[in-house]
């Protein structure tokens, strides 16, 4: 063909020079025609996969829908109504008649925030804009400088950190209470119409002020900074001004900064000139306190700064990457939704007063046990304060949707097939063509009754409390807080999730425990202005301008009465002691120094009679679980030379509604059981008892990928596998989600062994047959011939109590003398510390069994995590396909070995060949159960301890940026 077309042109070149322009120009008719029928076919599929879409007629022919979709009235009903109308994918009209994207389908959001994150970006205006107002912050910027950055802020947002802030909270938090109850009084009753929504604003910038910056707007001395009304009004411009966002990149582009300025401030228009001064307060504000920052880090005099240089900005100064301070700006976004965040709670639990109830008084048996200032531990030990704020971000997500362009052509999956426009087709897959307009929702993801099932658009805390429907993990959603996408996912996700987390709890626990919020007569309506903020409609037909949420707040006794004094006595007492000392050398007459004296020794003195009052008749205190728990679960030890038969026969006899769980036969001397009231006081009270657990409840944890190195199978770490490394006669005990036997990645040599926990005998996660297949599968797997046995003690949601994995545990100590082959236990699983769960694996290890143990995946030291820190396991860490720690990977002394954990390709559920790429310790862990089998099937079983040591003395040390203190040991076959 080409010599033909060759010849063909030199005939033509040959003959006369009309004749060879008339030709040529023909071919190069053809040429042209083809290039435009080839554009014109690609760009007709593309508008007819995106314009074959239902979606809602435009509104105007100009604007499209984006007036409704920018509508503070009514852009929440109108993201509503394309939820009920079209499901979870939809056309929707922009600008000029352009087609674009309304999408909240589960399949799709894997691909925008996690695969596609550096292919779907922030519209060019809002990239804009931010940079006018914060400089080069995190949303604005992408690939290699976004890592960076990300690299700086995420070990400063990591719980480790976060935990040390709780402390500052309490003095804002006391005074709020304060504040509140005198607003409540000022009536000469004991309940007052209250704005909630002005005070939720007010503390919550503050706490950001001092814990997030290390600063004090002055709020409780009754300052109120015009930082706070520019933070507001911030968002609120935004949406208000959607006509000028095409605009807003153009002006960027004129001239020198000075010349914009000039013709800003020329615009005779009162949104763009609030905008401005908005802008110019942000930067004053950040240019003072970082300025004061950065002398008291250069003078040494940090102990003197407000959160003693322990606030998050300090931290990244620290860090000496000054690029970092311009991160903290996202605070503005952090207190915007935490305001609005709060606000809504409360609206609700004065909508569901048995929920406010149940939540008051959770709050107040924890205060009665801890005292009014929880910790950052006591807080997340409060399993259904902790359902109320995940279901309240799940219904009501502050940031309803976001905008994304496509930078790139892209085919977006769906799980919920979209419908066509004439209702006779159903579409799986969307062509987006670069240049597309994204609008994602987050609102109507969390809400999707596919998803969550047909109560899903109501307030039910209990949901928290109990396994999440299949249909949430089958979403497989990938947002980064319990399933939901209220703060996105993947590498671009919100870094103070769990900042936001903590200054939820902390306020809801101190206004919750002190009065009881009811509706007032005004109706409360709820507009988007970017976050959804709360408006007034008033019996008297009068609208609010401003935000503001009257609630009508009742005083409660207890915060009054008793504990009020008690409050005073505990947290202020070295304050009074000072001003005591204070009063007493100065030279005011003696009888004011007298009744001083004698008032504060007489508040002392009521503290310590409160204290005799308060103190329990029952001797052993029950040791609370960080985190959700089993409602009415307990897990009991027994002390040495109590019969656990004798007492579990008196127990039985002795209290009318407890049910023995588990009896833990073989590696714990005690049992899990169901107790209340007076049945639990029985136990509390008999002196076979050594101490009572809480029940926790574990989540699993894993990345679904990372972006930084390459798809690899576990197994490649390990070089040049001999035929004969295959661990032949060993059995590896999966304690996990289950596993899916019939996959062709096991041959056959998958059964399964128990499940705990009233599961269906199969792996409906994932998890379980991933970490199997890792440890032991064909194509991805180390030990090929080794046998597993699933054992099931987490759910399909990849939850599970600890009661249930101490069985688990249980049960491989009995299968494994049973059958009498070498055994390992792979555990990809962990949480908080748990005495009867580390007692268990010791007590396993002891009799012969081997044992990997995942490090978990929160960047902080595993020695408070448990099973981790059992110090007989095999503890494992993740590193990436360059033998670098993963950024999430715990760390610390009780770690023994390190593996690939970071984008491992292995076996997964749905089909005899189906796999999948996740990240995690939870990976990492099964590599080195492997390693362990082929080592005994090569050189047979030894005691845990000796082959745990061979596994450490053949390790290589290669592994780079562990923290100091933390082996670089690679785990390697020998």
């Amino acid at each position: 063909m080409l010599d033909f077309n060759l010849a063909y042109l030199n005939s033509i070149l040959q003959r006369p020079a009309t004749l060879q322009i008339y030709h040529l120009y023909y071919v190069l008719l053809g040429i042209l025609g083809a290039i435009g029928v080839f554009m014109l076919s690609k760009a007709m599929q593309s508008k007819l996969n995106i314009s074959m879409l239902a979606g809602p007629i435009p509104s105007s022919v100009v604007w499209g829908s984006t007036p409704e979709m920018f509508s503070a009235e009514r852009g929440l009903e109108f993201q509503d109504k394309l939820m009920d109308n079209y499901g979870s994918a939809c056309r929707v009209k922009g600008p000029f008649g352009a087609d674009e994207l309304w999408i909240s389908d589960p399949r799709a959001l894997q691909e925008i925030p996690v695969k596609g994150h550096d292919d779907f970006r922030e519209p060019a205006w809002l990239i804009t804009w931010l940079k006018l107002v914060f400089g080069p912050v995190v949303p604005t910027i992408y690939g290699k400088q976004h890592e960076v950055h990300r690299k700086i802020l995420n070990p400063v947002f990591t719980a480790s950190h976060i935990r040390n802030l709780v402390g500052y909270h309490q003095g804002a938090l006391h005074m709020l209470v304060d504040i509140v109850a005198s607003e409540v009084q000022v009536s000469g009753e004991n309940a007052e119409v209250v704005d909630v929504f002005k005070w939720a604003n007010l503390i919550s910038l503050e706490i950001i002020g001092e814990a997030g910056m290390g600063h004090s707007f002055g709020i409780m001395e009754g300052q109120i900074p015009d930082y706070l009304a520019a933070s507001r009004d911030m968002f609120a411009l935004l949406t208000e001004m959607w006509y000028l966002h095409p605009f807003i990149t153009l002006l960027s582009q004129l001239g020198p900064a000075f010349l914009r300025r000039a013709v800003v401030e020329r615009i005779p228009h009162h949104p763009v000139q609030r905008m401005k001064d908005v802008a110019d307060i942000m930067h004053r504000t950040a240019v003072g306190i970082l300025r004061r920052k950065q002398e008291a880090l250069n003078n040494g005099t940090l102990d003197m700064e407000v959160a003693a240089g322990k606030d998050i900005m300090t931290a990244l100064l620290k860090h000496n990457l000054m690029v970092a301070s311009q991160d903290r700006m996202t605070d503005e976004e952090i207190l915007a939704q935490v305001n609005s965040a709060l606000s809504r709670t409360i609206d609700l639990l004065a909508e569901h007063q048995d929920v406010q109830d149940k939540l008051r008084d959770e709050i107040r048996e924890a205060y009665r046990q801890h005292g009014k200032n929880l910790d950052y531990d006591q807080l997340n030990s409060l399993p259904y304060l902790d359902a109320v704020c995940r279901e309240s971000l799940r219904l009501h997500a502050p940031g309803t949707f976001l905008d994304r362009i496509a930078t790139k052509d892209w085919t977006l999956p769906l799980q919920y097939p979209a419908r066509s426009k004439d209702g006779k087709a159903t579409i799986k897959n969307i062509h987006i063509p670069k240049g597309t307009c994204l609008h994602v929702s987050l609102g109507a993801a969390n809400r999707d009754e596919r998803t969550w099932g047909d109560d899903a658009r109501k307030f039910r805390p209990n949901r928290w409390l109990e396994p999440l429907p299949m249909s949430v993990t089958n979403s497989r959603m990938p947002g980064i807080y319990s399933s939901t996408m209220t703060f996105l996912g993947g590498p671009r996700a919100c870094p103070g999730v769990k900042f936001a987390q903590l200054e939820m709890k902390t306020v809801l626990s101190a206004l919750v425990s002190s009065f009881r919020f009811e509706h007032s007569k005004a109706k409360i309506k709820w507009k988007n202005d970017a976050i959804a903020k709360p408006y007034a409609d008033h019996p008297d037909g009068a609208v609010s301008k401003e935000p503001m949420m009257p609630i009508r707040v009742t005083a409660l006794g207890e915060r009054l009465g008793w504990t009020f004094l008690e409050r005073v006595c505990v947290n202020y007492g070295a304050i009074c002691g000072r001003y005591c000392t204070f009063m007493l050398g100065t030279k005011l007459p003696s009888p004011i120094a007298i009744i001083m004296r004698a008032v504060f020794f007489t508040t002392a003195a009521f503290s310590a009679i409160l204290t005799a009052f308060a103190a329990p008749t029952v001797n052993i205190p029950i040791s609370k679980h960080a985190g959700p728990v089993k409602s009415n679960s307990y897990i009991i030890k027994l002390k040495d030379g109590v019969s656990k038969d004798s007492h579990i026969a008196r127990l039985l006899s002795s209290t009318s509604d407890s049910k023995v769980e588990y009896k833990y036969e073989q590696v714990f001397h005690g049992y899990a059981v169901e107790l209340k009231g007076k049945d639990l006081d029985y136990v509390r009270q008999s002196s076979d008892v050594e101490y009572i657990l809480e029940d926790g409840i574990f989540t699993i944890q894993y990345e679904v990928s990372e972006t930084a190195g390459e798809v690899k199978p576990a197994v490649e770490p390990v070089s040049q596998l001999s035929k004969r490394a295959n661990g032949s006669g060993v059995d590896v005990y999966g304690v996990d989600t289950g596993i899916y036997t019939a996959h062709s990645s096991f041959g056959g040599r998958a059964r399964w062994g128990a499940t705990y926990g009233g599961y269906a005998n199969a792996d409906g996660n994932g998890h379980g047959t991933h970490t199997a297949a890792t440890a032991v599968g064909n194509t991805y797997g180390v030990a090929t011939s080794a046998s597993v046995i699933a054992v099931k003690v987490l759910s399909d949601a990849g939850s599970g109590a600890y009661s249930d994995i101490i069985a688990g545990v249980n049960y491989v100590v009995t299968s494994a003398a049973s059958s009498g082959r070498p055994s390992i236990a792979t555990l990809s699983l962990g949480g908080s510390a748990n005495t009867a769960l580390d007692s268990a694996i010791t007590t396993a290890i002891g009799k012969g069994i081997h044992f990997t143990v995942a490090a978990g995946n929160s960047n902080v030291d595993a020695a408070n995590t448990s099973p981790a820190r059992v110090a007989a396991a095999n503890t494992i860490g993740a590193v990436d396909s360059s033998n670098r720690k993963a950024s999430f990977s715990n760390y610390g002394s009780v770690l023994d070995v390190w593996a690939l954990g970071v984008n491992v390709l292995s076996a997964w559920i749905g089909s005899t060949t189906a796999t999948n790429t996740i990240s995690g310790t939870s990976m990492a862990t099964p590599f080195v159960a492997g390693v362990l089998a082929v080592a005994i099937g090569d050189y047979g079983n030894k005691s845990p301890a000796e082959l745990s040591a061979d596994l450490k003395s053949h390790a290589r040390a290669v592994v780079t940026g562990a923290p100091s203190g933390t082996t670089n040991l690679l785990a390697t076959k020998w």
